[in-house]
């Protein structure tokens, strides 16, 4: 009698184990699929990263390649001002050069009075020996 009883108690204690080897199986199995699932969005994000970091680079490369176009025309904008600022100092001499001809030709016609002579020649037609008179005088 004591001999089946202890068998009844093992035989509950083993099937315990069962049940809980069960449990322990099904909660291993379903841990490993949350895993699963968590790898998963890992690897998705991971790919998302690699995506977002390359057209990052893409973008960068072409702010990059745009910067050197606009210095190219802001370059040659800046060249095209000293040009015009040369031309305007030019013109600003000529300018001057012709003003003095003509208070020269003004001066000459009054000393001439009313006769009718010709003007004097303009500093383009004087021989290479003349010089222009300076900017003072």
């Amino acid at each position: 009698m004591w001999v089946s009883q202890v068998d009844r108690r093992f035989g509950k204690v083993g099937h315990g184990f069962t049940e809980m080897d069960r449990r322990f199986t099904e909660l291993r199995h379903d841990m490993l699929a949350h895993f699963d699932e968590v790898y998963r969005r890992f690897e998705r994000l991971e790919q998302e990263y690699h995506a977002i970091t390359q057209a990052l680079r893409r973008i960068e490369a072409g702010l990059a390649d745009e910067r050197g176009r606009r210095e190219i025309p802001e370059r040659d904008l800046a060249e095209l001002k000293q040009h015009l600022a040369a031309f305007q100092s030019r013109i600003a001499g000529l300018e001057q050069r012709l003003a003095r001809w003509r208070a020269r030709t003004t001066a000459w016609e009054a000393l001439r009075g009313s006769r009718r002579a010709s003007p004097p020649t303009p500093p383009s037609a004087w021989p290479a020996t003349w010089t222009l008179p300076s900017a003072s005088g």
